[in-house]
């Protein structure tokens, strides 16, 4: 399966610099425990003014190879451009755990999508890997709180917040792999994923671990969560499409 990784050792200086959130950041509607989560949050990375590209987004232009000794190594994949390229307003990375890294991105017509990258017991202790991600959607000045919040938003009383969410198995699903970047391991013949480049700063800025994308991932993104990203403005009230457009 694509899906699984050796381990790949990584060294990186890495810089960045947190901008302010987009919207208001009132608490209204958030419990105490909710409005504590979110002053507790690291600085959101974004950019407030930010809008799609106008051209398609296309995973080559994501992509860079990490050559060593004349040969591929892996191949680096730019998640924050990529997003970017999207229309993300904002990235946030939510308190984490030596099991799972999460985050949540804002685009502009109300969606969020939320991403854990999950540690396995198969992978060296410093490489996560993208296993879940979920989409909602959200006001303007919706605060995020956690991960948990975005996945089951029936537990929450914020009226900011979407009454629905989806969530997606990207660990199990099996997409379309661009044949271009399959490069075979040293060990048991597995596949090297995509290393999130360490350029991408909202990624690493408050995070040391090494984050990794399945192969499929464009594939599955563009299926899954590029068709709410299309509509101009979201429902909080109910999901736009039913279980049979992912099926």
């Amino acid at each position: 399966m694509f899906k699984k990784f050796i381990a790949i050792v990584l060294v990186a200086i890495v810089t960045a610099s947190a901008t302010t959130a987009c919207g208001d950041n009132s608490a209204d509607n958030m419990s105490a425990s909710e409005a504590e989560e979110a002053r507790n949050l690291p600085a959101p990375f974004g950019n407030c003014q930010a809008t799609r590209k106008d051209s398609e987004v296309r995973l080559e232009d994501y992509v860079t190879p990490c050559i060593s000794d004349g040969k591929i190594r892996w191949y680096d994949f730019s998640l924050q451009f990529y997003l970017n390229d999207y229309g993300v307003l904002q990235i946030q990375l939510f308190n984490n755990d030596e099991q799972d890294i999460r985050l949540a991105t804002r685009f502009g017509n109300g969606a969020i999508v939320g991403m854990s990258f999950r540690h396995q017991p198969d992978v060296p202790e410093n490489a996560y890997e993208l296993t879940e991600v979920v989409v909602t959607a959200g006001k303007p000045d919706y605060r995020f709180t956690t991960y948990e919040a975005l996945k089951d938003t029936s537990k929450s009383r914020n009226k900011k917040l979407a009454r629905w969410s989806r969530v997606f198995n990207y660990y199990d699903m099996v997409g379309v792999v661009d044949e271009r970047y399959i490069l075979r391991g040293d060990l048991c013949g597995k596949y090297y994923p995509f290393h999130v480049d360490y350029h991408n700063q909202a990624f690493y800025f408050f995070n040391n671990k090494s984050l990794f994308l399945p192969l499929d991932f464009d594939y599955n993104f563009r299926k899954t969560i590029v068709p709410y990203l299309d509509i101009k403005k979201i429902s909080l009230k109910k999901d736009p499409f039913n279980d049979k457009k992912f099926e």
